[in-house]
């Protein structure tokens, strides 16, 4: 049975589809809506990885059967988030909407009267108290329970001998997981609970004016007791001052070493959860405790938060590396949407913002996380994708919207004349992946003709193999999709190292398909294209890799790195690469993130300097760059990933940061496509 609680961080959760219990668990229930705004909390707070929900004893009487199979999805879907879950069995919290729960006048009837303190064969609560620890005890996601919420807001003599009853009887079930009853943070309701519970749960609002919360923690703690918060931070209308008294409770609560759940997470039509202008009802003191707006977006400056999500102790690499594996395969579960066609998408962020299945970011989630996924779910992104190639292009897509149109140049069409030159060999790569995690050949067998003509299709200079991007506005296309607003002309470093990638991959599932004369057509396609890129594109001078050969002609840091992960760039070449990387380390690396060029350099034609793909920092490079780091400085390339995981639980899995400015949270390649390259330190 766990008895340290001081790592948990997390929050109550209370749907935007129900005021009530009823409305929440039976007749608005909606796995898709309750997906989606939990999601929000893995984009939002990384750091966070606990839920309180608030069950009811009536829907298990009266809709036993709708109520369980609404629950264990709830739990499914949790523990898909990877939040541990505490249930509230009972609540005595009443307001207006009224969410429903026990009262004196019940407790006093079903338990002391008729129920014979618990002992008559047709004691009311015992088949819903048994039939939860023996359904969800074993539960994955499943961390503790909450006998009742608040059970002496009105208080009466049975009370304390029922919660006393069902502490005996769930331990009797054999329950697993520690038991608790949630009550105010004061030594005397404390104390009244101590016998019934393993774990004491408390509501510090306004913990810094609670002068005897010090006293109870230490006291519990002599006891070996562990407290934990159910619920903290007031509420307000105004948004400053909500982050403000919520920070002044995490404040004291993180220096008592304490766990919290914070009330509450989402915009919701139950009491005290939201503002009049999204629900109806009337406004109590507590007014606005949500962190996160209806529409999804978080409270202005409420990423504050996150500072009080930290690890119980400074990350080693190894721990960083595990939390970074963790997350991972968290967000991609997160980010997932539903197309029309009911295909399950993954777009490139949790939430909204990225609307479309984008190709490029899906092979970076698959390339290290292809366990994050349902076989069945590889096989149809791979067949969505593949389909969506143009017959008459032999063009690949950039993304394809979730309504099923295929687009196939960057901004959603609008950049460039022809089709993304990237799409192609990470058509290839999203086959090969999915091939190698399935095993599937008769997907291979199925696609290939289709993949053979999308990579052919490529753009190459004749003279050197390498694709190259026209300066001829009719020619005009972007390449590499993380430099889609530079204007790279000529033979082109990245998209020429993806061919070389991709050509080897379809050569070697060709291969497995017994067509040995096309496999090597494309293997010598790749090693003559990795001739090219050394003799064409080294810049001796600087020791790294130049972005393209006419247009943006500039030592490209992610193409460098992408070079030595790939094997193109050997011995002396890698060597080089890696002692620049040390020797400009803090010009190019900041908390773990790569920029596209040297310090100080920005692109010839990009979108404006030190924002986005010129001169910002990315997450996306990062394990090329740590695994080439490391053949000078191994000691560095694993601080490196430290670095990066403090900044994701500080402020969020982003896109891309600069200065303060930190853009886009939820972005899944920034936590996947490192892991490449992570992964390869262990050896160090």
């Amino acid at each position: 049975m766990q008895t340290d609680f001081s790592n948990v961080h997390g929050f109550n959760y209370q749907p935007s589809f129900g005021c009530n219990a009823h409305e929440i668990w039976i007749s608005h229930f909606d796995g898709d809506a309750f997906r989606l705004e939990l999601s929000r909390g893995v984009k939002y707070f990384p750091g966070l990885n606990t839920v309180r929900l608030w069950l009811s004893h009536e829907l298990f009487l009266l809709h036993r059967d709708a109520f369980l199979a609404n629950f264990t999805q709830a739990l499914d879907i949790c523990a898909s988030l990877q939040y541990r879950v505490i249930p509230v069995l009972f609540n005595n919290w009443h307001s207006i909407p009224d969410f429903g729960g026990i009262s004196p006048e019940m407790i006093n009837y079903w338990f002391s009267n008729l129920g014979r303190q618990g002992q008559d064969d047709g004691y009311v609560f015992r088949p819903y108290l048994e039939t939860m620890l023996t359904l969800f005890d074993c539960h994955p996601a499943v961390l503790a329970w909450d006998l009742c919420n608040e059970p002496f807001n009105n208080d009466s003599t049975a009370i304390l001998p029922w919660l006393q009853h069902l502490y005996d009887t769930a331990k009797s079930l054999g329950a697993s997981h520690p038991l608790g009853v949630s009550v105010a943070a004061t030594l005397e309701a404390t104390e009244k609970v101590d016998a019934c519970s393993d774990i004491v749960m408390i509501h510090p609002y306004f913990a810094n004016a609670n002068s005897d919360l010090p006293k109870l923690v230490r006291t519990f703690k002599e006891k070996g007791k562990p407290v934990l918060v159910t619920e903290c931070g007031w509420g307000s209308l105004d948004d400053e001052q909500h982050v403000r008294l919520l920070l002044d409770d995490l404040a004291v609560l993180t220096s008592l070493g304490l766990g919290f759940l914070i009330h509450a997470f989402h915009e919701s039509p139950v009491a005290d959860l939201h503002r009049l202008e999204n629900f109806p009802g009337p406004l109590s003191h507590a007014k606005y405790m949500a962190l996160v707006n209806q529409d999804g977006t978080l409270r202005r400056g409420h990423e504050a938060i996150n500072r009080y999500c930290l690890p119980a102790k400074p990350l080693s690499f190894q721990s960083a590396a595990e939390w970074l594996e963790s997350q991972a395969r968290r967000t991609i579960r997160a980010s997932a949407r539903r197309m029309t066609d009911g295909t399950l998408a993954f777009p490139p962020q949790v939430g909204t913002g990225y609307e479309a299945f984008w190709l490029r970011d899906f092979d970076y989630m698959i390339e290290t996380c292809a366990d994050a996924f349902s076989e069945e779910e590889l096989l149809s992104a791979c067949r969505l994708f593949v389909k969506a190639t143009d017959n008459d292009q032999a063009a690949a897509v950039d993304c394809i919207r979730f309504t099923g149109e295929s687009i196939f140049q960057p901004g959603y069409g609008r950049m460039g004349s022809l089709p993304v030159a990237d799409g192609p060999p990470f058509t290839v790569n999203v086959a090969w992946n999915t091939w190698r995690h399935t095993g599937d050949l008769k997907l291979v067998q199925e696609i290939m003709d289709r993949l053979v003509a999308a990579l052919a299709a490529l753009p190459l200079n004749p003279a050197t193999g390498l694709v190259y991007l026209s300066s001829v506005p009719s020619q005009d296309r972007c390449g590499y999709g993380f430099t889609d607003t530079v204007g790279k002309r000529g033979d082109a470093l990245f998209c020429s190292l993806l061919l070389i990638e991709a050509g080897q991959r379809l050569a070697e599932m060709l291969r497995a398909l017994g067509r040995q004369d096309e496999a090597r057509k494309w293997t010598a396609t790749a090693n003559q294209a990795a001739l090219a890129v050394n003799a064409t594109l080294w810049d001796h001078a600087t020791g790294l890799y130049l972005a393209a050969s006419e247009h943006c002609r500039q030592p490209d840091i992610w193409g460098s790195a992408f070079a030595v992960w790939l094997g193109v760039a050997k011995n002396e070449k890698a060597q080089r690469i890696a002692t620049y990387f040390k020797d400009n380390y803090a010009g190019i690396c900041r908390y773990g993130q790569i920029r596209h060029l040297p310090a100080k350099m920005y692109w010839e034609q990009a979108c404006p300097p030190d924002t986005y793909q010129n001169g910002a920092y990315w997450a996306t490079p990062t394990g090329w760059f740590v695994h080439t780091l490391a053949l000078v400085d191994a000691p560095l390339a694993k601080q490196t990933v430290v670095d990066l995981a403090n900044f994701f639980i500080r402020n969020g899995i982003c896109e891309w940061s600069i200065g303060e400015t930190v853009k886009i949270p939820g972005y899944v390649a920034s936590v996947t496509l490192p892991l490449q390259g992570i992964r390869t330190l262990t050896r160090f």
